[in-house]
This record gives C-alpha cells, sequence and structure tokens, in this order.
C-alpha cells in the first residue's frame, strides 16, 4: 500500500511540475500537512489538538494566496485547464498517505514525519 502511494505521488508530482507553473504546484503540493492530519486524525487515531487546526488554516490560507485559484482571484489570462490543480492535489493526498501508512512503524507523529518528508 505504501509503494503504491508512493508511486502515484510521483507520477503526480512530475505531471504536476510538467504543466503548472512551478510556483503553483509546488505550492498545492504543500498541502500534504493538511492530508496528513486528517488522515492520521481518522485512520491512526492521532490527537488533532487546536493549535494543529490553527496551524493548518493558516498553512491553507498561505497556500490560497501563493496559488491565487481563479474561482478566488478571477484574472483574464488563464493559463491552465482547471482540473489541472487536482493532479498535485491527489500528489498531496497520496504522499499523506502513504506517510499515514508507515505511521505505525515510527515513534514520531504523522503530522510530525509528514512535515520533515516534503
Amino acid at each position: 500500500m505504501r509503494c503504491l502511494m508512493g508511486g502515484i505521488a510521483y507520477v503526480a508530482k512530475i505531471w504536476s511540475y510538467r504543466n503548472l507553473p512551478f510556483g503553483d504546484a509546488n505550492a498545492l503540493i504543500f498541502t500534504i500537512p493538511f492530508f496528513a492530519g486528517i488522515i492520521a486524525r481518522i485512520y491512526l487515531k492521532e490527537k488533532y489538538t487546536l493549535m494543529h487546526v490553527l496551524a493548518t488554516l493558516c498553512g491553507l490560507a498561505g497556500i490560497v494566496l501563493v496559488a491565487k485559484p481563479s474561482f478566488i482571484f478571477p484574472s483574464s489570462d488563464s493559463y491552465t485547464k482547471e482540473w489541472y490543480v487536482v493532479v498535485p492535489i491527489i500528489t498531496a493526498a497520496s504522499w499523506a498517505g502513504r506517510t499515514s501508512v508507515s505511521g505505525e512503524l515510527g515513534k514520531l507523529s504523522v503530522l510530525s514525519r509528514s512535515l520533515f518528508t516534503c
């Protein structure tokens, strides 16, 4: 399972870098801690404290400001198809899944490990 999730993440990451501007793809890929927190809370029953929630919301706000999605910041120069932004999010979710699957193997929490493996 870990290998499958990692493979999906790497293929989607390369596709994202080839088809999106590098900054946008990278900003969306760095949603990994968001997905890792959700997966760790649901499947591994790890604590997700108020501090984690606040940090996640601050991170997501930063990603929105960097990526400037067209549904929030309308622009006349649309450089890509709208669905292209889904691929980096698939990358992030797959990488978080891979990290969560290996969460039982280490002593670090999945949230901490996802920050070190980005």
